[in-house]
């Protein structure tokens, strides 16, 4: 079973909802590869399912077994330039709220807008995280993310925990660059499908340091990750990681400044 383990008290509402999720649930599982299906193709989808069923928990195991190296915490984060989610032809605080919004249409979505569809297939890592259940209490879903390491080279899947962590009641997102919380990634050791290990947020932000301080909205992915640093093959895969999500938060910034810009124009071609 994978599932936030049982350890000490919980730090935070989405720890509790994390930890009360337990198992995960095979609506949940259905949704997710079918809206991550909906994103890459499903057939390049599909393909990448083998590699983590077969070589995700070899990596895993060896990665986080304390025996073999001296597992450290590791901080990482990454940030989008402001973002002008609002159209209105500056970047501020305020187009945090339409941000957000943009967001939570591009990654939990099950199926997307074509226009959508044509700018999310070519971003470098897609995470896809399902709407919870109706009736169902908590805000925890199984989510499945896609990797592409490099333009024409290794894809790979991976399954874990997420909290939807936007509008979760008491939640304070532990990034202090942080505005407004969107998801808590909870990379737990005994998940064998994934292979880092970990928490991770995503939130909209006020960025980091004098160039972007002040500056307006943007992206951020900060990573409390367990790493062994003296792994060369560690250092490899989280150099290639955070490159990818330096990438993608670009990315993801670029598609929620034109979805005021999409909508209108699928709003048109509805009529």
């Amino acid at each position: 079973s994978m599932y936030v383990p049982a350890g000490p008290p919980p730090r935070t509402p989405a720890d509790a909802v994390a930890r009360e999720y337990r198992q995960w649930r095979l609506g949940d599982v259905v949704s997710a590869v079918v809206g991550a299906g909906d994103r890459q193709g499903f057939l390049e989808f599909i393909g990448t399912i083998p590699l983590m069923f077969v070589l995700t928990p070899v990596l895993k195991t060896l990665f986080t077994t304390a025996a073999l190296w001296e597992l450290k915490d590791v901080f990482l984060n990454q940030w989008s330039k402001p973002v002008d989610a609002d159209c209105d032809g500056e970047t501020t605080y305020e187009d945090s709220d339409e941000a957000q919004r943009a967001f939570e249409i591009l990654i939990r979505r099950t199926l997307l807008k074509p226009m959508n569809l044509r700018y999310v297939d070519w971003w470098s890592f897609t995470g896809f995280y399902t709407v919870e259940s109706a009736g169902r209490e908590g805000k925890a879903v199984t989510g499945l993310q896609f990797n592409k390491y490099t333009s024409h080279g290794m894809r790979t899947a991976l399954a874990t925990v997420v909290v939807h962590t936007s509008g979760l009641e008491g939640f304070t997102p532990r990034s202090d660059t942080a505005l407004a919380p969107l998801e808590a990634v909870y990379l737990t050791v005994d998940n064998p499908f994934h292979i880092a290990t970990g928490y991770v947020e995503v939130n909209t932000s006020r960025g980091f340091g004098q160039a972007m301080e002040g500056q307006g909205t943007g992206l951020e992915h900060p990573m409390w990750l367990v790493v062994a640093p003296d792994s060369r093959l560690q250092n490899i895969l989280y150099e290639l990681m955070n490159g990818v999500f330096v990438r993608v938060l670009h990315q993801v910034a670029y598609v929620c400044e034109k979805q005021i810009e999409i909508q209108a124009k699928e709003a048109t071609a509805g009529k």
